[in-house]
């Protein structure tokens, strides 16, 4: 997936941003790779609440909220912020 995104975006696909807020140093980020890895979590969690087992739902939120506190809340952050700045300049 994340190489489908990079062909969409092409030459703008790379953006500098710090991965979290108090993280001092900048770094290079990709909008593909934020997305993918965003789509990636959230699939994830819609696969265990789509489970026939019984606290499925509750599963899938409570592993929905983890990664978002973890992982693809702040590519999230990023990644909306990379996309902004592109709609702002073209």
């Amino acid at each position: 997936m994340s190489l489908a995104l990079h062909s969409v975006f092409a030459t703008r696909d790379s953006y500098l941003s710090n991965m979290r807020a108090d993280e001092p140093e900048t770094g290079e980020c990709s909008i593909s790779v934020d997305l993918a890895d965003t789509y990636g979590d959230l699939k994830e969690a819609m696969g265990i609440a789509d489970s026939p087992q019984p606290n499925a739902l509750r599963d899938a939120i409570a592993v929905m909220l983890e990664d978002y506190r973890y992982h693809w809340g702040n590519h999230l952050v990023n990644v909306v912020r990379a996309l902004h700045g592109l709609d702002v300049r073209h």
